[in-house]
């Protein structure tokens, strides 16, 4: 076979390979949760009155924008609490977009949700689950309750297709990718860490038959995420003298309010202030809902989730269970993907598909409106 040849071959297996990809239900579910946030965004600046209001760029997004413009030594000092990659991305992004960093921030959020949607469809195969299944999977990415951050200039797409390069490969054996992924995503989230528990147990198991070679590369897999994390520690304490800084900042009371926060007083005090009339106090209750729905999700499908995926999904949740008033618990919950595999299975019943058809869009749109008028935290 001529040169010539053996690249037009090559060429027409990658566009077979790329027009078999699920595209229907990953760029329908993409679509319709974009036109349902901007009917929260646009009825949040119909509100009238002394209100503050958020737009694509706000929240964690402002910090990384301001870090990608400024560089840490910019910017406040509780703002290295965020990791440097998403503001390199942004960085190469924003040269070839004019040097428009808020547009690089927005656009690889959004071409990460596809490509995050891509392959927690392929995760789910990769387990035995069947078509069907899959199909919802980029449906919950894009409408579960925090899918509105997808649209920002959030990390959420990012991390998404991390832990799923993570969960594909290192069932499979596949030690270097995990290492890149691992690396890049401890770079990435203080919450990349956790990627360490499922590549543990999967590097567990046959190691006393594995070789020197392989031995190795399962102890790199495992350090990887931990590696990524360390490389922006010890740079920030070359720089500022802090060694752990970017990892204290997130325990401030205004934030994650300490390493764990007892879930159980948070319930309390909730529950007493919804008493006493005290709304504001009592908001942490809207979070419970999604906890015990989630808590709910990893009891019924343990059977059927691979107990490396099972155990980094619970990790998840209890992070996020033990933040100061359940805060951004639906964003923690949403990177678990194993979670919204266990979702997508039990939406094989109809009675739940069919509710999820009416809570999932009225979620997207209560949570984009409280977001972007500055009254939810994502």
């Amino acid at each position: 076979m001529t040169g010539g040849r053996r690249y037009a071959r090559v060429a027409q297996v990658s566009w077979d390979g790329f027009t078999r990809l699920p595209w229907r239900p990953v760029l329908v579910s993409f679509v319709v949760a974009r036109l349902l946030i901007a009917l929260g965004f646009v009825a949040s600046h119909l509100v009238t009155g002394p209100v503050r209001r958020a737009d694509l760029l706000g929240w964690d997004a402002a910090w990384y924008l301001d870090i990608a413009q400024h560089g840490y030594a910019g910017i406040a000092v509780e703002g290295r609490r965020f990791f440097p990659v998403l503001p390199g991305i942004a960085r190469g992004l924003g040269w070839p977009l004019g040097g428009d960093l808020g547009a690089a921030l927005v656009l690889q959020s959004n071409v990460a949700a596809l490509g995050y949607a891509l392959l927690v469809h392929r995760v789910a195969l990769s387990a035995g689950f069947s078509r069907a299944v899959a199909d919802r999977l980029p449906w919950i990415v894009a409408l579960s309750p925090a899918g509105f951050v997808l649209v920002m200039g959030y990390a959420e797409g990012v991390f998404g297709i991390l832990v799923c390069t993570v969960l594909l490969a290192v069932r499979s054996r596949r030690w270097w990718p995990v290492i890149v992924a691992g690396l890049v995503a401890g770079a990435l989230r203080p919450t990349g860490i956790v990627l360490t528990l499922p590549i543990l147990l999967e590097a567990l198991r046959g190691v006393r038959e594995a070789g020197a070679g392989e031995r190795l590369r399962r102890a790199t897999a495992v350090l990887a995420p931990a590696a990524g994390m360390a490389a922006y520690l010890v740079w920030s304490w070359r720089t500022f003298g802090d060694l752990l800084g970017p990892l204290t900042a997130q325990t401030v009371p205004g934030l994650r309010g300490g390493l764990t926060v007892n879930p159980l007083g948070t319930v309390a005090h909730g529950v007493s202030s919804l008493f006493a009339g005290d709304l504001r106090e009592a908001a942490p209750l809207v979070h419970l809902c999604w906890v015990v729905a989630a808590v709910t999700v990893l009891v019924l499908a343990r059977p059927v989730l691979p107990t490396s995926w099972w155990a980094f999904a619970v990790a998840t949740v209890l992070l996020g269970m033990t933040a100061r008033n359940f805060n951004s618990f639906e964003r923690y919950a949403a990177s678990a993907v194993p979670l919204l595999i266990g979702v997508a299975w039990l939406l094989q019943h109809r009675r739940l598909r069919r509710a999820s058809m009416v809570v999932a869009p009225l979620a997207v749109v209560g949570y984009s409106f409280t977001t972007f008028l500055h009254a939810y935290i994502p």
